[in-house]
């Protein structure tokens, strides 16, 4: 009988140890069937967050993710929106606006960032540059991506400063604030600079500066604005006076090229017109709207009109004619205004 007690209580002491350390569960304490935790979520972040290109143009975007091993993102765009391959490289439309580049988690769909991208024409072209006292700046300038590119023509009332008078080449950038900031090369040791911020439609620079480092006018510097010469394009008429044959009436279809030519200048096609008995009744011209918003155009064709020359108002709403040149002297001295049709 007593042998018998003490075997039972050995099965239940040992029933009692087994159930504890089974409860115990080795020290965890994570309830059996309940998931692992979550990893931690993927940010995105996208180079550059805001990039200005012309239509067509491309520019090249990167993007890092943190909180992943995996650092690879998907690149996309909404439809209509322009393109971009595997490697982040986005070409853009061929209209303008604003438009928008995605990047999305390889791993995370839920995690992504987005880019803007603003697609304008609005920044090349011609441009006036004031606030130089008696120095004027005219520039052409083209913008690819975030780059600028352009010649200017500087005009001086001081001796000893005419070299400015040659194309000076320049060079600088435009960043996500449409800030700019240009510089010139070396001409007769003298090097200018100007910044200024543009407005949104880019067809006008304020609240700029700038500055000559050697030369004739060595630390000269102070305010500066610029405003573009919209592109001459379309009809114009009107009528001329003061030549020796009287008034003529005179009109030109112009069409005007997207980029410079070797010179820095926008070169312009057309033809025109002179009613006068005096002259040749058309003309074949080819021409520049040289830096800024004076514009020659030259006859082609050896004989008549040889060449006019003026000024074009900043909407490219009218051609104001000072100089007309021409083989007989028909219309030589005459003056007068076209008006874009």
């Amino acid at each position: 009988m007593r042998l018998n007690t003490i075997k039972t209580l050995t099965v239940v002491t040992a029933l009692v140890i087994v159930l504890v350390v089974t409860s115990c569960g080795g020290g965890s304490s994570t309830a059996p069937g309940s998931p692992p935790p979550p990893p931690p979520l993927a940010t995105v972040v996208i180079t550059p967050a805001v990039a200005t290109v012309q239509p067509g143009a491309t520019q090249q975007f990167t993007a890092q993710v943190s909180g992943q091993i995996v650092q690879t993102v998907t690149w996309s765009v909404p439809a209509g929106e322009g393109s971009i391959t595997s490697s982040g490289l986005y070409t853009a439309p061929s209209n303008t606006g604003s438009f928008s580049v995605v990047a999305t988690s390889s791993v995370d769909a839920n995690s992504s960032a987005t880019a803007n991208v603003v697609v304008t024409t609005a920044l090349p072209g011609n441009w006036q540059f004031t606030g130089l006292g008696s120095r004027q700046i005219s520039a052409s300038l083209i913008l690819t991506n975030t780059i600028i590119t352009g010649t200017a023509h500087i005009f001086f009332n001081l001796a000893g400063c005419s070299g400015f008078f040659q194309p000076i080449p320049l060079t600088g950038t435009i960043n996500a604030q449409d800030n700019i900031s240009v510089t010139s090369s070396v001409v007769d040791g003298s090097v200018l600079s100007f910044t200024g911020t543009l407005s949104p439609d880019h067809s006008s620079i304020s609240g700029g500066t700038y500055r000559f480092r050697g030369g004739c006018v060595d630390g000269e510097s102070g305010p500066l604005t610029g405003v573009q010469v919209s592109q001459v394009v379309g009809v114009y008429s009107g009528t001329m006076a003061g030549g020796p044959n009287g008034s003529v009436a005179v009109s030109a279809l112009l069409t005007q090229s997207q980029s410079t030519d070797v010179n820095g200048f926008f070169p312009v096609n057309g033809t025109v017109a002179v009613a006068s008995s005096a002259c040749p009744a058309s003309f074949s011209l080819y021409g520049a709207v040289v830096v800024g918003n004076v514009i020659y155009l030259y006859s082609n064709t050896g004989s008549g009109l040889q060449g006019l020359s003026g000024t074009v108002d900043f909407g490219a709403t009218q051609i104001s004619l000072y100089d007309y040149l021409y083989l007989g002297d028909c219309i030589a001295g005459a003056s007068g205004t076209l008006q874009l049709q």
